[in-house]
């Protein structure tokens, strides 16, 4: 059986072949690329670093004005910045329900203040549910919009507009009202 066929059986502890590749005869140096180091064991009979202003074969690269250095390049978000921005997601997802809950608890009370009898006109039942759905997607929107709008931007510019959008975006017909009304 070969080597290849091995992934379809369940035995093979016992198989003769070798797992590691054969060791390099002691007489055959191999080279490295330029600007590396050989480490470890067996690195003593390899040829020393070429370092890579005298490598052969290498051009100089020099980098242009309008080209960013490579060590300038933004690195991606913290573990604390990761678990803050996945707090205040969840903060304006319960804004989201909040506000869900508030205006369907408005709408019922504020019928009253717009018709006598407590029956309200479709014109502002209809305009009513559209403000109300508006309100609900506002933080998600708010939340999207920030963190695609900021992403090539200082972090302190997010994380003081996601500030503003808690401070911003409270579910006030929730905190009013609350959930059961009264």
């Amino acid at each position: 059986m070969s080597r290849d066929e091995d992934a379809f059986r369940w035995e093979g502890d016992d198989d003769p072949a070798p797992v590691d590749p054969p060791a390099a005869t002691a007489g055959a140096a191999t080279a490295l690329p330029p600007g590396y180091r050989a480490v470890g064991k067996g690195s003593d009979g390899l040829p020393p670093e070429t370092p890579l202003e005298t490598a052969p074969d290498t051009p100089a690269r020099v980098p242009v004005d309008d080209e960013p250095a490579e060590d300038t390049a933004p690195g991606g978000m913290g573990n604390a910045s990761l678990i803050a921005l996945g707090i205040l997601g969840g903060v304006y997802l319960l804004f989201s329900i909040g506000w869900l809950i508030g205006g369907l608890r408005v709408h019922g009370i504020a019928s009253f203040l717009v018709s006598g009898d407590g029956v309200a006109p479709p014109v502002w039942t209809t305009g009513n549910a559209a403000a109300v759905g508006l309100a609900v997607a506002a933080p998600a929107l708010w939340f999207t919009a920030v963190y695609t709008l900021t992403r090539r931007s200082a972090s302190w510019l997010r994380w003081v507009l996601l500030a503003a959008g808690v401070v911003l975006l409270i579910p006030w017909p929730f905190i009013v009202v609350g959930a059961f009304g009264s």
